[in-house]
């Protein structure tokens, strides 16, 4: 079984990447997607700080105002 560590997301279609936007969100950086002109989902919370990885309202799949 391969493991693969990766910051990014692993996608194999160039167009599912470049739909996704580095964002903050509350004070922690976020990949995002748009979903329309006023939403986007997280879709991986970028930090190795335990407090953020804990917070109730940072998750990847959160519908968020953008």
């Amino acid at each position: 079984m391969d493991v693969i560590y990766s910051l990014a997301p692993l996608a194999t279609d160039e167009e599912k990447v470049s739909t996704l936007t580095m964002t903050t969100y509350h004070g922690c950086s976020c990949y995002v997607r748009k979903i329309d002109d006023k939403h986007a989902q997280i879709v991986q919370v970028l930090t190795t700080r335990l407090s953020d990885q804990l917070r109730q309202d940072l998750y990847p799949g959160k519908i968020i105002k953008s």
